[in-house]
């Protein structure tokens, strides 16, 4: 606490309502003592709490709240002693955030809905957005699931504020109203499924089960893999398999669509033969291969991917394995 106080508040996260809960704590006289749940009374009723907020969070329209705060008890900006050059600037950036965009806000609000149906998870939206940063993406591919969130792809109803250009709206191939969804999951032109199909059997060949990724799973990456399996954690290097091989995938659907939408537009039923996007869905997994390969490599330092977790991730995945040294990273 002294030291949020002393920095300003700036960066901690849902600080207007800590700020104001501290403020109604320090008019009291008497002193106030914080313990962890010991009985299983109060364990009960911390969970049913936490579902109560769950509920809120999801059920009908969000209830605002004005946090009181009496100004003999509040505490404002943050000591020069404490300040940084990095903290300051996050203090304007927050000052001068913009406004929320509704289609950012309601995606997200599906997602952790999604994720939150998921026994034993409890995802925030900051889960969502640390998820689509995680260190196993590339930057291609945090690029592109940010603008997934931000519904910033030219598709769907983009076209439609654009007069002129409310045909693009449509998607060619299946004559119904284009979106992420629809092309990463639903759509019937050569690419997706056949993208999906060499990702199922890639990932029963790590023994797990396959579940078709919504587009939830997809934009929700980081959070949706720690829980892969019915009751229990995943694993860490198979959660880590997990986000290269869906989140590759997906971008990989992305690229095949513009290229047969946009860079063959003047060809008529131009589509991807089946062959061609196997083959690239294969350069794309000895992409990542290679890059985690490389990622080992000492003169990284602190940086570089630990051996075991690379080898561990890849297990079951490459092919004559058994023939392979044990140490194959070299």
């Amino acid at each position: 606490l002294p030291e949020w106080e002393n920095e300003g508040w700036i960066g901690v996260k849902g600080a207007t309502y800590i700020r104001a809960l501290v403020n109604q704590l320090r008019q009291r006289t008497a002193p106030t003592t914080f313990k962890k749940a010991g009985s299983e009374d109060e364990r009960t009723k911390i969970a049913l709490s936490r579902t109560k907020r769950n509920m809120a969070l999801t059920v009908g329209p969000p209830t605002p709240l004005r946090p009181v705060e009496k100004a003999a008890f509040k505490l404002t900006g943050a000591k020069l002693q404490h300040l940084s050059q990095a903290l300051a600037y996050q203090g304007i950036r927050e000052r001068a955030a913009p406004p929320p965009r509704t289609t950012t806000t309601t995606t997200v609000m599906e997602i952790r809905r999604h994720l939150n149906s998921i026994p034993g998870t409890d995802v925030d939206e900051e889960d969502i957005w640390r998820g689509i940063r995680h260190h196993d993406l590339r930057r291609a591919v945090v690029d592109f699931l940010w603008k997934g969130i931000h519904g910033a792809h030219r598709v769907g109803t983009f076209w439609l504020k654009i007069p002129g250009y409310e045909d693009r709206a449509l998607c060619t191939h299946c004559a119904v109203r284009d979106s992420m969804s629809h092309i990463l999951i639903n759509c019937a032109a050569p690419g997706q499924s056949r993208v999906w199909e060499l990702a199922k059997a890639a990932w029963e060949k790590k023994g797990e089960k396959w579940n078709p990724p919504q587009i939830n799973d997809i934009l929700g990456i980081g959070p949706r893999s720690r829980r892969l399996r019915e009751g229990e954690a995943t694993p860490g290097h198979t959660a880590r398999f997990w986000r290269i091989l869906i989140s590759e995938c997906a971008h990989l659907i992305w690229k095949l669509r513009c290229e047969r939408v946009v860079g063959h537009s003047d060809a008529e039923d131009w589509q991807h033969t089946d062959n061609s996007i196997t083959s690239r869905w294969y350069s794309m997994l000895n992409s990542r291969l290679r890059q985690d390969t490389e990622g080992t490599n000492k003169r990284y330092g602190r940086l570089a991917l630990k051996k075991g977790s690379v080898i561990r991730t890849w297990e079951h995945i490459l092919e004559n394995e058994q023939n392979l040294p044990t140490d194959w990273t070299i």
